[in-house]
């Protein structure tokens, strides 16, 4: 750290993961490692930034570890595979929790976003000394990779998705689909709330080999802006229940809180298809 500082380094970026720090159970947070890091980082004189990483990671190209879930997260979905993203195949992704999820109490009487919130506050007990000076941003994980967006490009052995497939859509747990069947009632069209387009394509799929995003295809029709706006919508709501509880957390409002810190999110980079019309892989992804 101090040879950083030496050669004008002002910080370093730290991965905090929720896998490793309440991996032993429900709300056994164990900051042991992150604080002799963050102790280093003070004494060097350096700012951190802080992401707090509600994403698994191992599964995509580059990742250099490997960290699930927490286990006892994971247990849950053995028991019900719903609380996690669900493809058209009914292939789970086990990256990040469904947003479907976030006010269902399926966690021991907790809901996703309890889940968060209590280890935002965790982690704030912790560090509250450092917040404002040693850590100056904090960045909250809005979805797989730590972005806001859908899985919708998996990157793994057995979903076969390469660049510069348009992916899928992930809304096919049971939690999504009652959603997506309510939101239908209220607009009058309950037949179009049994699930996403039937003719999407695969995940490698370019848009003009699919019925749905072709140049004549659906989604610029109403249903496929129905769909598309209601999916979109679903993960915005994620995006702004998140944020409202790390705001809660680390208090006041504006873009310096209360604390001292800066909260900020990540956005994807899914710039393939981007001159299509449909923007298919943009689409898949929440956009």
């Amino acid at each position: 750290m101090a040879a950083l500082k030496q050669v004008g380094v002002e910080g370093i970026s730290v991965e905090v993961w929720w896998g490793i720090v309440e991996g032993d159970g429900p709300k056994q947070y164990d900051w042991s490692a992150y604080r002799q890091l963050m102790d280093k980082v003070k004494a060097a004189g350096l700012r951190a930034h802080v992401v707090l990483g509600f994403h698994s990671v191992g599964c995509n190209t580059g990742d250099t570890c490997v960290v699930s879930l927490p286990p006892w997260v994971l247990e849950v979905a053995e028991e019900d595979p719903d609380v996690l993203y669900t493809d058209q195949l009914m292939s789970r992704q086990s990256e990040y929790l469904s947003l479907a999820v976030d006010h269902k109490p399926l966690f021991g009487g907790r809901t996703a976003l309890q889940l968060y919130q209590d280890f935002m506050t965790s982690f704030k007990t912790e560090f509250e000394a450092e917040l404002g000076t040693t850590v100056t941003t904090v960045s909250v994980s809005m979805g797989p990779e730590g972005e806001m967006k859908y899985p919708a490009f998996p990157d793994l052995p057995d979903r076969f998705w390469m660049f510069p497939g348009i992916g899928c859509f992930q809304c096919y747990d049971k939690y999504s689909l009652e959603e997506l069947k309510r939101h239908a009632v209220r607009s009058g069209r309950e037949d179009w709330g049994n699930g996403g387009p039937h003719d999407e394509g695969g995940y490698n799929d370019s848009p003009h080999t699919t019925g749905f995003f072709a140049d004549q295809g659906s989604w610029n029709q109403d249903y496929g802006l129905f769909f598309t706006r209601w999916y979109a919508a679903m993960l915005c709501r994620h995006v702004d229940a998140v944020m409202r509880v790390a705001v809660d957390v680390f208090g006041g409002s504006g873009e310096q809180l209360g604390s001292g810190v800066v909260l900020e999110a990540k956005l994807p980079a899914v710039h393939w298809w981007h001159n299509d019309p449909s923007r298919a892989a943009e689409t898949t992804s929440g956009y």
